[in-house]
This record gives structure tokens, sequence and C-alpha cells, in this order.
């Protein structure tokens, strides 16, 4: 296993903010095992890898350097839950998009459209880090959209949400993956505050 499964273990460890003490208690190994692994000293088994790519909620090819991309965007229609999932946080929202993307890409139409609302949500997200300069306004070119543009665009967006196609045969029942109600319960929560704030 290359220096590079080392280096990343240890930098997904400090991003999540723990101590190796904590993570070695919660992937079941010592802490002295845990530092040999994170330094490069000692070799570990393809099952201590899986252990840590459901812990961080990283594929195992961005774990031993296959790839750069530390989500695994395989198009599934069930992803297993892992602990992260219950958090609202990044991973857990590219897990749930994975997810509702594999959903929608059985029918082709629903696909382009799913795929365009995506990259509608990315763009406005773009305009909004340049206008805000956390992104280089390089990002989107010299053609920045007016306000009214922006509206256009939002309302475009929303048209391909209600021009989904139905499915022919919906799912009766199938247990929610912890990554959906995680985001569902923040928006229910969210609808309910802000709700609340105007009422006040």
């Amino acid at each position: 296993m290359s220096t590079n499964f080392a280096s990343t273990i240890t930098e997904l460890r400090k991003r999540k903010g723990i101590s190796q003490k904590v993570a070695a208690n919660e992937l079941g190994i010592s802490q002295a095992l845990l530092s040999h692994y994170e330094n490069g000293i000692r070799e570990c088994g393809l099952d201590f890898v899986l252990r840590v790519s459901n812990y961080y909620g990283v594929s195992c090819d961005y774990l031993l350097g296959n790839s750069n991309s530390s989500v695994s965007f395989d198009m599934v229609e069930n992803i297993d839950d892992i602990p992260q999932d219950a958090e609202m946080c990044i991973n857990t929202l590219y897990r749930a998009s994975v997810l509702l993307g594999a959903k929608f890409y059985k029918n082709n139409k629903n696909g382009e459209k799913m795929q365009g609302i995506y990259a509608l949500e990315a763009y406005f997200m773009i305009l909004k880090g340049v206008e805000s300069g956390y992104i280089p306004k390089n990002w989107v070119g010299s053609n920045i959209p007016s306000k009214t543009q922006m509206q256009f665009l939002q309302v475009l967006s929303n048209s391909m949400l209600d021009e989904i196609e139905k499915n022919t045969r919906p799912y009766k029942f199938q247990e929610i993956p912890l990554c959906i109600k995680t985001i569902t319960n923040w928006a229910n929560e969210f609808l309910n505050s802000s709700l609340a704030e105007l009422i006040v």
C-alpha cells in the first residue's frame, strides 16, 4: 500500500477534527496501530480499508489513490447507510445526490432534466461565490448574468422540476436512506423555523 493511503487517512481524520485516539476507538483498533497506518510503518488489510471508507464516507478508490474524487458517483439505486449520513454535511449531500440521480436516471428524459437542474444549482452557487468573493471571477468568464437573467434561470430550473415524468410503477415502500432522512428533517426544521420567524 502506498504512502498515499497513510497521508489520506491522516488528512481525513484531521479534516473531521478528531484525535487518533477517538478515530482508533471508533475503527476498532488501538491508537498505536492507527499511528503505524497513518505514518506508513505498517500496511493494513482490505477489511480495514473498507472500514475506513465507511467511517469517513469516501470511496476505496480515493483511499488507495486511484481517484482524486473522495465520493464514488457510481449510479447505484441503493447505498448503505454510514454513521456520517446522520450529520448535515457536504458528504451527506453528495451521497443523497448520487442516490437521487440514480433514481431519476432510469428514465433518460428525466436524467437529462436532473442533470440540468444539478448544473444550474451549481452555477447559482458559482455566481454567488464570485459575488461574495469566495470564488475567482474568471470562473464564470465575462458573461455574468444580470439579476433578471438569474431570475429567468431560477424559473427554468423550477420548470424543469415540474416537467419530471411520473413513474408508471411508483414505489410502494422502501426504507428511507439515512442521508435522505437527514436532508428532509433539516429541510422541514428549516421551513418551520423560517415560518415561525415570519409570524413573530
